[in-house]
């Protein structure tokens, strides 16, 4: 039986092999009104470089996954946290960086894992489909996301997730809260599939 236990998008493996965590460097407007957990999906605001949480929807591009944020509070301290409190105001690491740096995953062909919504879970013919994602509590404790893969969207002419299979986690079976293997479809930086293509 599958434990119901949330823990957003965790990098797990590259499609061309080798390590997941090749992380990009942006920029989180200083004092942004969003909190932003390790294991949320991210979105660029504009032609720049600076970063927002991501919303549901299959017109919304996602750039990656959130790891954490480096920046120099008010004290001069430099900080390394993995999630971002709504409102932090600090600058980046170098002279003249207003703006924290932001650590995303970025790279269009990182696979995730991702625990899926919903009692209905996940059965064997959603591989290769697509479902988009819904947003949960993250834990300011740990500061792990609290995002789904939403089962509810599966088959629906969802766009934002691509599922590759069930994780080969220990205790993981098809069902309720099954964690499922999935790449980001609407990538910034890739190129959009259709629907059950």
């Amino acid at each position: 039986m599958n434990v119901d236990r949330p823990f957003g998008f965790t990098a797990t493996r590259h499609g061309a092999g080798g390590t997941p965590q090749r992380l990009g460097s942006y920029e989180i407007a200083n004092g942004l009104a969003s909190d932003i957990f390790s294991g949320d999906p991210v979105v660029l605001l504009g032609s720049g470089r600076t970063i927002d949480l991501a919303t549901a929807g299959n017109t919304n591009l996602i750039v990656g996954m959130f790891a954490g944020v480096r920046y120099t509070d008010a004290n001069g301290d430099v900080q390394f946290r993995p999630f971002w409190a709504s409102g932090t105001v600090g600058t980046g690491l170098q002279r003249g960086e207003d703006n924290p740096e932001a650590l995303v995953y970025d790279d269009p062909r990182n696979e995730f894992i991702v625990q899926v919504s919903a009692s209905a879970g996940l059965v064997v013919a959603d591989v290769g489909q697509l479902a988009n994602f819904v947003a949960g509590a993250g834990n300011a404790f740990t500061g792990r996301s609290a995002a789904l893969l939403d089962q509810t969207t599966l088959n629906a002419s969802a766009r934002q997730f691509r599922i590759l299979g069930l994780s080969r986690i220990p205790e993981n079976d098809y069902g309720e809260f099954a964690k499922a293997r999935v790449l980001i479809n609407n990538h910034s930086y890739g190129q959009l599939a259709a629907a059950g293509v």
